[in-house]
């Protein structure tokens, strides 16, 4: 009885299973269901896009407020008066600042200082990329590496050192040099050395002006200057250690021989990527790009107005001009491109930039401007600024001479 009563109920299932498929076959040929179904489906993407359209519209519309909202005041969020930063040099690095005196060099994060490395500095030159910054004495002859977390090794030359750049992966370039010849020199984040050496003779190649190498490493940027004749002139040259063996073999551009006959000094070349670099000279302009075959681009641009101040925010060149009795700051895209023009006070003592924003000051006053060049605040602070940075949306850090504070803009 019970296993009739089984197959009786098993027909039952086979049977209603039957005519479900039977109904979905129906229905998926019959024009009125599917037309149905298709403005149900167009409804519903209209509704998601409806929300997606509205989200990124409210987003548009906070970014747009925060970026061109403008403050009028300010609070101290801390003031440290500790005896080592005592007329400090400040430097951004990673999400808070290097402080540098003669005598001491500090990392500060949030409103701590981290550590504090004694060490004895006549001129001391800082340059950070990623997560590594060295410090050294302009004509002196050792380097120190550091890291968040304090020193992390130490060079000594027995040249001194005119010139030094660092990598975002802690490969140090360094250019030092003897009676006869010039020397660009390779370590890493250790101290210890790299196999790349490059040794040019001043009466041939030049005299070397400055360098600064890639995020990675690899490549290497040099300015020469050269005299002959009684006239003098600058060339621009790239270098690629991933390639070749001789000196000549790394080298995969060069200005030409128009370009150095209109170049006097070329004082400033900066990698703002692996495969993008400007350099600056007095009047000149040269925006670079490179690709994986180590080809070439060059954009070249000739201001009308005289260069002040050049200084980089995040990866665009920014440069500031002289026109009569106003200065106006001009900041360039990547690729050469003007991205914005404004006026900015015409006399500044300091000039603060990253990827979003300036500061100027110059005494107490502080003017603080977007990259666009919206300005989004201007006031007088109670101390005299010796020194800035910026930290963040609307946080500066101010060395004043006996104190450092953090100011945020409200």
């Amino acid at each position: 009885m019970a296993e009739e009563r089984h197959n009786i109920e098993y027909e039952e299932q086979r049977a209603f299973l039957r005519r479900q498929a039977r109904e979905a076959e129906r229905r998926a040929h019959d024009p009125r269901v599917i037309r149905q179904e298709k403005l149900e489906r167009a409804g519903r993407l209209r509704d998601i896009l409806a929300v997606f359209t509205l989200f990124f519209v409210l987003a548009a519309v906070i970014v747009f407020y925060a970026e061109n909202y403008s403050y009028t005041t300010y609070s101290l969020d801390f003031e440290l008066s500790e005896e080592t930063l005592t007329g400090a040099k400040l430097f951004s690095f990673k999400d808070g600042c290097i402080a540098v005196t003669r005598d001491s060099v500090s990392f500060l994060s949030g409103n701590t200082v981290r550590y504090t490395n004694t060490c004895a500095y006549q001129t001391p030159v800082v340059k950070a990329e990623g997560d590594y910054f060295v410090v050294f004495d302009r004509g002196g002859y050792q380097l120190r590496i550091y890291d968040e977390g304090g020193v992390t090794g130490t060079v000594r030359l027995t040249r001194k050192v005119y010139a030094a750049d660092i990598s975002a992966t802690g490969v140090i370039a360094v250019f030092t040099e003897s009676s006869d010849a010039a020397y660009i020199s390779y370590f890493d984040r250790f101290g210890n050395r790299i196999s790349v050496e490059l040794r040019t003779i001043p009466e041939e190649s030049g005299y070397p002006l400055d360098i600064d190498i890639s995020p990675n490493g690899q490549r290497l940027a040099v300015s020469y200057y050269a005299a002959e004749g009684g006239t003098g002139s600058s060339r621009l040259m790239v270098y690629d250690f991933e390639h070749g063996k001789a000196d000549e073999q790394y080298a995969i551009y060069r200005t030409s021989d128009e370009d150095t006959d209109d170049i006097v000094f070329l004082n400033d070349v900066c990698f703002v990527s692996d495969t993008q670099l400007y350099a600056v000279g007095e009047d000149t302009l040269f925006f670079l790009t490179l690709d994986a075959s180590g080809n070439v681009t060059v954009k070249k641009h000739t201001p009308a107005d005289p260069i002040v101040s050049v200084f980089t925010a995040g990866t665009r060149l920014g440069t500031v001009m002289e026109s009569g009795v106003t200065r106006h700051c001009r900041i360039y895209r990547e690729n050469g491109e003007v991205y914005s023009d404004f006026q900015v006070p015409a006399s500044f003592r300091h000039l603060a930039a990253n990827a979003r924003y300036l500061a100027f000051t110059d005494g107490t006053e502080v003017s603080f401007y977007n990259l666009s060049g919206r300005k989004r605040y201007e006031g007088a602070l109670t101390d005299e600024v010796d020194s800035v940075v910026l930290t963040g949306r609307r946080s500066l850090l101010v060395s004043t001479g006996a104190f450092l504070q953090k100011i945020t803009l409200k």
